[in-house]
């Protein structure tokens, strides 16, 4: 019965094992091997509780790998002494799984939470609720720079394909969800050709909303690559996959583009890395293809994982997630900033309410810097990770911010082109409106006056100067822009 239940657990049947364990342990509550995988099964299946009581029980029969079980349960319930007490009880023992470089570690992310989660930030976390999130796992969210969509992936039914993995779990599509009067829709799956019977993620997106970066995995479900799929009047293409500059044998599993569409980063555990997954840039060369990747390095990548890689539409500020750096478990979400062509700032751990002791993961801030959208597990949730908002009660802006619409004289949004540059007739920036919306958002600098130039295939061209005052209480400055093909034209900003 004993083997039989270790290779029901070996396999990863845990409902299975756990009834032959059961009924093993009233036999001998001596046999400690018994007790510690009773232990581990009760953990496996996400039974906190009882499996303390087990693992506490083979800890005290001898059990050496139940001190380092207790240490890592005892962290993720907050009881932070009581798990740098059993790391130190595990250093004591011979015969470890683990060695005391990495114990030292994981007693150091006992320390940094306990010191973090004592002292957290003002501000609001707010769970997106049951129109996005569901009762699987819903995570990788991106919210187009408008503010009008959200983009994410989920594990829950209604799959294209209604395919599982070995697991038993739903394979991985794309769903979005509408903002409405303030509120999100309810999510929709968006179909074919962009999901596929097998995984397909969201991984970024254009600020525009119109290209949506994805993650698929090949036929064999054995390895993945990163595709891109563009919108076209409201029908997403079918997904390229990017070239070998990026892609490799080996697994990138997620990325962003720059507000301006010439820099990509991604994530990949291919060779040549400081350890686990490492974050990468590629450029957009003058024949529009990308550019051979650079490792971001050392300040950025650790010998753990660093992944879902975020950049601001400024440009500069950076978020990614890693299991390294001053984490307080799992993975956090770090924030750093571009300083000229290839330097990084220091990685600052965002801290709590936004980080915890389990993973927090892929964050995308608004361009207005007041809110930002990320991924986590947390009692409040739905069930495995959820979908969350956090607002920023004072955001840290040195910018100003234009948004605005395109749409034709009758109010029809549409796809256009907008060039801005600034006082001096230098090029600041390229755009594209949303297909869907004709929305579009840009940063600018506070006081200075920019000549934004419309353009759209048959229709007058509009060109207009756009100011925002330093004066002014809010940092946003509305614009409206009505095209029509007669020499009527029509513009208005606020």
């Amino acid at each position: 019965m004993l083997d039989e239940a270790n290779l029901m657990f070996d396999v990863e049947e845990y409902k299975e094992a756990l009834m032959v364990y059961k009924k093993l342990y009233p036999l001998d509550t001596s046999y400690t091997d018994v007790v510690y995988k009773l232990g581990m099964t009760l953990l496996k299946m996400k039974q906190a509780a009882p499996a303390i009581q087990y693992l506490e029980q083979a800890a005290g029969q001898g059990h050496t790998e139940a001190h380092f079980e207790l240490a890592q349960l005892y962290h993720e319930q907050h009881q932070f002494d009581e798990a740098i007490a059993r790391y130190n009880d595990y250093k004591e023992l011979f015969y470890r799984r683990t060695d005391d470089q990495e114990v030292d570690r994981l007693i150091r992310t006992s320390s940094n939470a306990k010191a973090m989660l004592a002292n957290m930030a003002d501000m609001e976390i707010e769970n997106l609720g049951p129109r996005v999130n569901s009762k699987y796992q819903d995570y990788v969210p991106f919210v187009t720079a408008d503010g009008s969509e959200l983009y994410f992936t989920s594990r829950r039914p209604g799959s294209v394909g209604g395919m599982r993995d070995h697991e038993g779990k739903y394979m991985e599509d794309i769903y979005v969800s509408q903002l409405k009067s303030g509120r999100w829709g309810t999510a929709k799956n968006i179909g074919g050709p962009v999901n596929s019977e097998t995984h397909d993620a969201t991984v970024g997106i254009a600020p525009n909303g119109n290209a949506l970066l994805i993650y698929r995995t090949s036929s064999d479900m054995k390895s993945g690559d990163l595709y891109i799929t563009e919108n076209h009047e409201n029908v997403w293409s079918n997904p390229k996959k990017l070239g070998k500059n990026i892609n490799s044998e080996h697994q990138e599993a997620s990325a962003c583009i720059s507000g301006d569409e010439n820099v990509m980063y991604f994530s990949s555990d291919r060779p040549g890395g400081y350890g686990g997954r490492d974050l990468y840039r590629v450029k957009k060369l003058p024949n529009g293809e990308w550019s051979l990747p650079l490792n971001l390095g050392p300040m950025i990548n650790t010998a753990f994982d660093e992944d879902a890689p975020f950049v601001h539409s400024d440009g500069k500020t950076f978020f990614f997630a890693s299991k390294g750096h001053n984490t307080i478990g799992g993975y956090d979400i770090f924030k750093s900033t571009l300083i000229g062509q290839d330097l990084w700032t220091v990685p600052e751990n965002l801290g709590g309410p936004i980080n915890t002791v389990k993973d927090d993961i892929y964050f995308a801030l608004s361009v207005d810097g007041s809110e930002g959208y990320f991924s986590s597990e947390r009692p409040d949730g739905y069930g495995e990770q959820d979908i969350y908002k956090v607002t920023f009660p004072n955001p840290d802006l040195n910018y100003a911010v234009i948004r605005g619409t395109v749409t034709n004289k009758d109010g029809v949004p549409m796809r256009s082109s907008i060039t801005m540059f600034d006082g001096n007739g230098d090029l600041h920036g390229q755009y594209t409106t949303n297909a869907r919306t004709g929305g579009f958002i840009m940063i600018v600098d506070p006081g200075m006056a920019y000549n934004m130039l419309v353009e759209k295939a048959g229709f007058k061209d509009i060109s207009q100067i756009v100011k925002h005052s330093p004066d002014k209480k809010e940092n946003e400055l509305s614009v409206i822009i009505k095209m029509t093909s007669s020499k009527e034209q029509f513009s208005q900003h606020e």
